[in-house]
């Protein structure tokens, strides 16, 4: 088994770490801190620690799907 590299370690719990956080601040959480939660569990998963950024993928999810300023934002678009 191969072990994995510390960056990928560290960029998946900073992900992990990002994705709670913007869990928990529903105002500017997904608008701001979301993406960078995001761009960490990618580095995550190319460095092949996998497990954290599959973890921050569903959190992510999760919390755009139930986010009110998410929504708001693409409405807002919507009526552009």
């Amino acid at each position: 088994m191969d072990r994995v590299p510390a960056y990928a370690t560290i960029s998946g719990i900073l992900a992990l770490i990002l994705a709670i956080l913007s869990f928990l601040i529903p105002v500017i959480g997904p608008v701001f801190i979301t993406p960078f939660a995001i761009l960490f569990g990618m580095i995550a998963m190319l460095g092949g620690a996998k497990g954290w950024g599959i973890a921050t993928l569903i959190i992510v999810v999760v919390n755009l799907v139930i986010s009110p300023s998410f929504w708001a934002n693409i409405w807002a678009g919507e009526a552009e």
